[in-house]
């Protein structure tokens, strides 16, 4: 293995990390949004804490879509790193 094929790795380890990192972030900050807007939503109306988290999650599917490119960006970081 030449050292431009170590540097070539690195860079591609350390672009999925940084995407995988970032990703992370954001799914975390929406479910912190979530609790917050559902305990407010559970206060103001007739609906449990458990039903306003759902109501949220439903208006928001793309965060479903986050998930799944998380896994993905995972999938090719691992892959990335078997070479």
């Amino acid at each position: 293995m030449s050292w431009r094929d170590i540097i070539k790795g690195q860079e591609e380890y350390d672009f999925y990390m940084s995407k995988i990192e970032r990703l992370e972030e954001i799914i975390e900050k929406f479910y912190e949004d979530v609790e917050i807007n559902a305990k407010s939503l559970s206060e103001g109306t007739i609906y449990s804490y458990e039903e306003a988290v759902k109501l949220i999650m439903k208006m928001f599917p793309q965060i479903d879509e986050a998930k799944k490119m998380l896994e993905e960006l995972r999938e090719k970081l691992e892959e990335s790193t078997k070479d």
